[in-house]
C-alpha cells in the first residue's frame, strides 16, 4: 500500500515538473497546447474539463507557432524538443517557356499564360511551335497544358508539333488525349483514313 502511494507521488511530481519546464520554456503570443496527463495524473475529474470541453490542461508551449497540415502547398517544419512551425507555401515552378514571347520580369497568372497560349495558336508562326512544345512540357495545370495542345493543333503540319502531340495521345489525362488523338487524326493523309 505504501509503495503505491510513494509511486503516485513520484508519477505526481514528474507531470509536475514537465509543466514547470514547459511554462518555463514559454514564450508570450504562443498557441495553447492540450497537454494529456499520464500515469496516476491520468484520473481525470470534473474540474479537468474547459470550458471548450476539453479534458485535459493547456498548457502554453513555446515550439509551436503555426500548424497548417494539409494545405497544398504548405511545407512543415519540425525541429527539437516537438519544434513544428510552417513556412512559406511553397510556389510552383515558374514556367521558363513565358520569358520568350513576354517582356515582363514578374510571372504571368495562369490566365494570362492561358491567353499567351492562345495568341500563339492565332498567329500560327513556325517559330511557335517550340514555343508551345516547351510550353505543353513545363506546365502543370491540365488547362494550361490543354491550351498549349489547341495551340499546336493549327501548327500540326510542323513535325515537332505532332511529336508534341503524339506525346500527348498517350497523356494520363483524357482531355489531353483527345485533343491530340483528333489533331493526329486529321494529319493523316486522306488515303491513310
Amino acid at each position: 500500500m505504501s509503495l503505491t502511494i510513494v509511486l503516485v507521488v513520484i508519477v505526481a511530481l514528474a507531470a509536475a515538473l514537465a509543466v514547470i519546464v514547459l511554462q518555463r520554456s514559454a514564450h508570450a503570443g504562443d498557441v495553447p497546447v492540450p497537454v494529456r496527463p499520464t500515469g496516476a495524473a491520468a484520473v481525470l475529474s470534473d474540474d479537468d474539463f474547459s470550458s471548450t470541453g476539453e479534458p485535459f490542461a493547456v498548457e502554453s508551449a513555446a515550439a509551436i507557432t503555426t500548424v497548417a497540415a494539409g494545405d497544398e502547398g504548405t511545407s512543415i517544419a519540425a525541429g527539437s524538443a516537438g519544434d513544428v512551425r510552417a513556412e512559406a507555401p511553397l510556389e510552383p515552378p515558374v514556367p521558363a517557356w513565358t520569358s520568350q514571347v513576354a517582356a515582363r520580369t514578374e510571372p504571368l497568372d495562369d490566365e494570362a499564360r492561358e491567353r499567351l497560349l492562345g495568341d500563339l495558336g492565332i498567329v500560327r508562326a513556325p517559330w511557335c511551335v517550340p514555343i508551345l512544345a516547351q510550353a505543353y512540357a513545363e506546365e502543370s495545370k491540365p488547362a494550361l497544358r490543354c491550351a498549349a495542345l489547341l495551340a499546336l493543333v493549327g501548327l500540326r503540319g510542323s513535325a515537332e508539333a505532332r511529336a508534341v502531340l503524339a506525346q500527348a495521345a498517350e497523356s494520363p489525362d483524357a482531355s489531353e488525349r483527345a485533343i491530340a488523338v483528333a489533331a493526329l487524326a486529321n494529319t493523316q493523309p486522306a488515303a491513310a483514313r
